[in-house]
């Protein structure tokens, strides 16, 4: 199953980027109404699928699905905790982002910022786990607007709430996507 959803994502990464910039207008900007963005990324507990739509050039909805995603992947040792994460999970996250003014750049390429808030859901096989946690966001993208891609690192200190309180002030996630 990771597998075909790893394939998955790639084939969209590599299918997309021709039919979006076939489609995109030169002039139009990522940061506008109506604008959807889809790629790969990771949010609050959920990491694959991410998508990016624009209500209004300042706000855009963002959500994840995919994998319950956990900070100590890979390295937990005898923590039961960590069999929540990966393969035998799923989970999705959803995102409210205020978009701020560009720092740098000009119509083809911007340096811009963003903050807001999210919330994720993951679900796990192992002892029919359910998780839910909140985040604050601070993001800061780059838009390269004629091809059309955005890169995004953000900085999302978060709290788990379920299956136990858990603060954790110092968690990146990042996101590529392709906008049409």
């Amino acid at each position: 199953m990771k597998r075909t959803i790893i394939w998955f994502a790639l084939l969209v990464l590599f299918a997309l980027p021709s039919t979006a910039s076939a489609q995109w207008e030169h002039s139009k900007q990522i940061r506008s109404a109506g604008t959807f963005g889809i790629g790969v990324g990771s949010g609050t507990l959920a990491y694959g699928l991410s998508m990016k739509y624009f209500t209004t050039s300042n706000f855009a909805i963002q959500g994840n699905i995919g994998y319950w995603r956990g900070r100590y992947f890979g390295r937990c040792g005898n923590n039961d905790y960590c069999r929540y994460y990966g393969g035998n999970s799923f989970a999705l996250s959803a995102d409210a982002i205020f978009e701020q003014a560009t720092i740098a750049g000009n119509n083809d390429i911007e340096l811009a910022w963003n903050f807001g808030i999210g919330g994720g859901l993951g679900l796990s096989e192992y002892e029919d786990a359910i998780g839910a946690a909140v985040a604050g966001i601070l993001g800061l993208e780059v838009l390269i607007n004629v091809i059309p891609i955005d890169l995004v690192l953000e900085w999302r200190p978060n709290a788990l709430v379920i299956p136990g309180f858990g603060l954790d002030l110092v968690n990146f996630t990042g996101h590529l996507r392709f906008y049409f």
